[in-house]
């Protein structure tokens, strides 16, 4: 009797399948697709093994029930195969038992047959057999075990042997798990970009969200929140115009830097890749290599501004003068050098490490700071009298309004820029509310305590010390503080500049990768590094300080046109979201996201051109802005010069609510159908296994 045909496998192979899954990934909605797919050839290969393992094993009970007719055996062409390794047989005191398939196969009783010799069974044959049967039932009852009842050992002759080492080669290949597909199919590199992205690095996530306090204490406990308060008395601002602007804008950094912590959280992702959402993976280069020029100029002026307030602890020691004689340099920028050096040096360690090494100088920085802060408090209050507070003048409302938004640039577009490095690194499943509640609380009460508490000091004490604690603030406090408030107060400002700086530089590493540049992330810390000394040495150098100084809010300002449209779409996007996003489709661009997405980034181009066309220009750097102001030039009398800053930010946050709803909306149904696919992949995968 003839063996049945082997029957012929429905199911794609290997090849086929990942060229057809290669294909529908290349599609705006293959991710369904593909996972439709695997899941159909699945069940394909599934179907395929268990009638392969039909087949043979009714082959072989075939064999076993045919009648030995013949007494010599037809000559039969040897076929040339591996050799296996010859088992022993080992004299068993239990039958062998095989795993028959999901396929129930009723037993075939042979009936008895009178032969005159019966055939001699060779017992390495008989376990040749076993173990090859055993080899084919592995990956069905792997596939999907199913209870049988035991089969009966059959005994093969050499030619049904024979045939099985030949149909073999036509066994169906295993199929992987679909979870495991799936999980393939969301971190598929396109074929053209093999190399791994910076930021699909896996990173170490943070164990408990308390480490995100500590980021953000490390940097609202500064002191120099002191320096902002000065800055306001002397501009022109009365007590009560100094309070509103300084609680305002604490309180608006706060709610920014809490909308930026929950949408970092959300994409596991910095701000800088959670934006591919609100501008497509491709269209997010543009404004992304913008925004990192800008957080360099933000981190030179930072460079800058720390090195002035730390430098007179270097210029007022008496070795200074002999050392200064040394160099070709004004003392000023000797002084300058000596501080910026190891200030960058220091940074760039804490920075490159990163991690744990990040988190323990935020704890020294933040401890630190709050008991410089109290000791500062302690003395305020101590040496001070509410008698003897100032109510000031009132400033025009223009003038007041330049100050508001002047701050605003300064403090609000750096911390949302910056609001995604920690919160990245938070457990998934942290809830939004919590993350969004320490972010908030984090920035908000110890600044504004700082900040009340510098404004009550500059209108309580004589006139002229705010300038000086604006020029000078070292030099300021050591005048009028006692050692003990000293030194805490000088340890408290110089940790919180070290990790101001640092943040900024490890922040800079961080949007360097989310524009595509592979580069190690110490590398690129390192590199940050001499660009900072760089641009801080060479601009205080060539410019003297009250230049310096004046061409550095005028850059800001200019920087913060194209920071506020970047924030506007960015922040609105992001609110209009109710659910996480789809992180692998941050970073392909067929994902849900797309490569472009047009009207934000014609909003953003617009925004920009608004807020520079209403930017009161008329310095040596902005001269050219304006241009739509002078249309109408009473407007920048009635709302100021920066009213393009307010403008930009305004209409940027437009855009997205107007034309990006209905997108965001069926972007959110489309993962909600995906999530429910992958809950019913892991159901079958359940039952099947």
């Amino acid at each position: 009797m003839e063996s049945p045909t082997p029957p012929t496998p429905r199911s794609m192979s290997d090849d086929e399948l990942n060229a057809e899954v290669a294909r529908l990934q290349s599609q705006p909605d293959g991710l369904m697709a593909a996972m439709a797919l695997i899941e159909a050839q699945n069940l394909l290969r599934q179907q395929d093994s268990f009638a392969y393992s039909q087949w043979q094993l009714q082959a072989q009970m075939q064999a076993a029930s045919a009648p030995a007719e013949l007494s010599e055996p037809e000559p039969i062409t040897p076929v040339t195969v591996a050799p296996e390794p010859i088992i022993e047989p080992v004299v068993s005191q239990e039958p062998v038992v095989l795993t028959p398939p999901a396929v129930i196969i009723p037993p075939v009783v042979p009936e008895p047959i009178s032969a005159p010799a019966p055939a001699i069974v060779n017992e390495s044959s008989v376990e040749d057999v076993v173990a090859a049967l055993n080899r084919n039932y592995a990956n069905a009852a792997t596939e999907e075990p199913v209870a049988t009842e035991p089969a009966q050992e059959t005994v093969a002759t050499e030619s049904e042997s024979a045939a099985d080492t030949q149909v073999s080669q036509m066994e169906p290949a295993p199929i992987a798990s679909v979870s495991t597909l799936t999980s393939e199919i969301a971190v598929q590199p396109d074929p053209e970009t093999q190399e791994q992205d910076p930021e699909q690095v896996a990173i170490e996530r943070t164990k408990t969200s308390a480490a995100l306090s500590w980021s953000w204490i490390s940097l609202a406990a500064s002191p120099l929140v002191l320096v902002l308060a000065a800055f306001l008395k002397e501009s022109g601002a009365s007590f009560a115009q100094s309070l509103i602007v300084i609680s305002g804008l604490i309180v608006t950094t706060s709610v920014l830097a809490g909308v930026g912590a929950v949408a970092a959280k959300r994409g596991s992702s910095a701000i800088g890749v959670v934006s591919r959402a609100a501008f497509g993976v491709w269209g997010n280069v543009f404004p992304g290599v913008l925004m990192l020029l800008i957080k360099i100029v933000w981190s030179i002026a930072l460079v800058i501004f720390g090195a002035r307030i730390l430098s007179p602890l270097i210029s007022n020691q008496p070795w200074f003068a002999v050392l200064s004689m040394q160099f070709v340099f004004p003392a000023e920028f000797t002084a300058l050098l000596l501080t910026a050096v190891p200030m960058i040096i220091i940074a760039s360690l804490v920075a490159g490490f990163g991690g744990i090494a990040m988190l323990r100088s935020q704890q020294i920085a933040g401890g630190f700071s709050l008991v410089g802060i109290v000791a500062i408090g302690y003395f305020v209050f101590s040496s001070n009298s509410i008698l003897d507070l100032q109510q000031g003048e009132m400033l025009g409302a223009p003038a007041l309004l330049d100050l508001a938004i002047l701050g605003f640039a300064l403090f609000g577009f750096t911390v949302f820029s910056q609001s995604g490095d920690f919160a990245r690194k938070l457990p998934v499943e942290t809830a939004g509310a919590k993350v969004f509640f320490l972010s908030f609380v984090s920035t908000l009460f110890i600044p504004l305590a700082v900040g009340v508490m510098g404004v009550l000091w500059v209108f309580m004490a004589e006139e002229g010390f705010g300038v000086l604690l604006t020029s000078q603030l070292i030099t300021s406090v050591a005048s009028v503080a006692p050692l003990w408030v000293f030194v805490a107060f000088v340890v408290a400002v110089g940790l919180s500049v070290l990790q101001l700086v640092a943040s900024s530089m490890y922040s800079l590493s961080g949007s360097l990768a989310s524009t595509g540049a592979k580069i190690p992330g110490a590398l690129s810390t390192l590199l940050f590094g001499v660009v900072l000394l760089a641009g801080a040495l060479v601009s205080s150098m060539l410019l003297g300080t009250s230049s310096l100084l004046a061409m550095l809010i005028e850059l800001l300002v200019l920087a913060s046109v194209v920071a506020a449209s970047f924030t506007g779409i960015v922040l609105a996007d992001a609110l209009i979201r109710s659910r996480d996003y789809h992180e692998v489709s941050l970073t392909r661009d067929y994902g849900f996201y797309g490569r472009f997405n047009v009207a934000n980034t014609i909003g953003f181009i617009l925004a920009t051109a608004v807020g520079y066309g209403y930017l009161n220009g008329t310095g040596t750097l902005s001269f050219w802005a304006g241009y739509l102001g002078d249309l109408t030039p009473a407007i920048f009398e009635v709302t100021g010069s920066y009213i393009g800053v307010a403008m930009a930010f305004g209409l940027a946050v437009l855009f997205p609510v107007v034309f990006g709803i209905p997108r965001i909306k069926a972007q959110e149904v489309k993962l909600v159908e995906l999530d429910e696919r992958r809950e019913e992949l892991k159901e079958y995968l359940a039952t099947a296994n």
